[in-house]
C-alpha cells in the first residue's frame, strides 16, 4: 500500500509495544492500525449522511492518528488525538462507504494507523439511519470467518438499495477469497455463484450484497489464503413483526474464527421494545446454546446456522 503512513522511532515503536501490553484484553479494540472495508450506501441522504471516523485514546498525551485510502491518494488525513478530546473525521458517502458491488478497488475502504493505541468508530448519522462499525484493529485480521445481519426482516423497505452485505479487505498480493451465503448475492451486474470466489491485491476492498431486504447474510462464511478485514451487516433494516415503519442499520466489523468465544453477555435495551433480540451463529456442528444459566440447551445447531432468541426482562436486563 502507497501513503504516508506516521513515522515512528525506536522508542516510539518500544512505547508503543509497552502500552499494548498493558492494555491487554481490557482495551482489546484499541490498536495503532485498523482496515475498514466500506459498508453498503443505500444512497438517499437522510440515511447515508453525515458520517465520520469517531477516534478516542486513552492517554493524556498527544496521539499522531494518519488516515487513507488503500490508494494513498484519494483520501489523506493526518491530526492527533488526546484523552478526553474525542477527535471525529468528516468522510462521505465514497469514502468508508460504497454503492459499489462485486468491483475491486482501492479507493473507498481506509486505513488508520496511530503513535500510541486509539480506538477507531465508523458511523452514519443519518436523520433517519444509525450505525456504527467498531474496527477491531489486528484482532480483525484472519483467514476464517462466520458472518452475522438482521435475519428478522420485513419483506419491504424504503428505498430500491436497502441490502444485506459483506465487505472484505486485503492485506496482501495474490489473496484469494471465498463467499458461501445463505441466498444468492450480487454484483453490479447481476446473480453471483454461491460459493462466489474472488482474488485481491494488497488493500484492495470487494463488497458484495443481496438483492431484497430479506436476502440477509447470517451464517455465511468467508474464508481466504491470506489475512484479510470483513464487515457484515445491513445499513438500514426494517424488522418484522414491530408493527412499525422504523428501520436501522446493524453492522460489525467481524473476529476470525480463532476469536471467537464461547461466553457472551447481552444486554436489553429499551423495555417499552419487545423487540430486542440476540442471534447466535455456529461454526462448528453440534453446537448447544444455552441461555441465563440453564443447563438445558434453548437450542442445538450446525455450522453456519443461527439461533435468534427474544430477549426479556427490563431495561438493562442482563441475559
Amino acid at each position: 500500500m502507497k501513503g504516508n503512513y506516521p513515522l515512528f522511532t525506536t522508542v516510539n515503536m518500544t512505547l508503543v509495544a509497552i502500552l499494548l501490553s498493558f492494555l491487554g484484553k481490557a482495551y482489546a479494540q484499541f490498536d495503532t492500525e485498523f482496515w475498514l472495508p466500506p459498508v453498503w450506501e443505500v444512497s438517499v441522504a437522510s440515511r447515508n449522511s453525515p458520517s465520520n471516523l469517531f477516534i478516542t485514546t486513552p492517554f493524556d498525551f498527544p496521539v499522531s492518528v494518519h488516515i487513507e485510502t488503500t490508494d494513498g491518494t484519494t483520501f489523506l488525513y493526518d491530526g492527533t488525538v488526546v484523552s478526553g478530546t474525542p477527535l471525529t473525521v468528516a468522510l462521505s458517502t465514497t469514502l468508508g462507504q460504497t454503492n459499489i458491488a462485486g468491483v475491486a478497488n482501492l479507493n473507498r475502504g481506509l486505513r488508520v494507523t496511530s503513535s500510541a493505541p486509539i480506538q477507531c468508530v465508523h458511523r452514519v448519522a443519518g436523520t433517519e439511519n444509525q450505525t456504527l462499525v467498531t474496527l477491531k484493529g489486528k484482532n480483525a485480521l484472519g483467514k476464517d470467518f462466520w458472518c452475522g445481519s438482521q435475519v428478522r426482516n420485513l419483506n419491504a423497505n424504503y428505498g430500491s438499495q436497502e441490502f444485506h452485505f459483506i465487505s472484505v479487505m486485503a492485506m496482501e498480493n495474490n489473496t484469494t477469497g471465498t463467499f458461501t451465503t445463505p441466498f444468492t448475492m450480487y454484483s453490479g451486474s447481476g446473480a453471483l455463484a454461491n460459493p462466489h470466489s474472488i482474488t485481491l491485491q494488497a488493500g484492495q476492498s470487494y463488497l458484495i450484497r443481496g438483492n431484497s431486504p430479506i436476502q440477509h447474510v447470517c451464517g455465511s462464511h468467508v474464508v481466504s489464503n491470506k489475512d484479510i478485514a470483513v464487515v457484515s451487516g445491513s445499513t438500514h433494516t426494517r424488522i418484522s413483526g414491530t408493527g412499525a415503519n422504523a428501520a436501522d442499520g446493524g453492522t460489525d466489523q467481524l473476529v476470525p474464527i480463532e476469536l471467537a468465544g464461547n461466553e457472551w453477555v447481552l444486554i436489553k435495551g429499551n423495555n417499552n421494545n419487545p423487540w430486542d433480540y440476540g442471534i447466535v451463529v455456529a461454526t462448528q456442528n453440534n453446537t448447544n446454546i444455552y441461555i441465563d444459566g440453564s443447563s438445558t440447551p434453548t437450542a442445538t445447531i450446525n455450522a453456519g446456522q443461527f439461533y435468534d432468541w427474544t430477549m426479556t426482562g427490563a431495561f438493562g436486563a442482563p441475559h
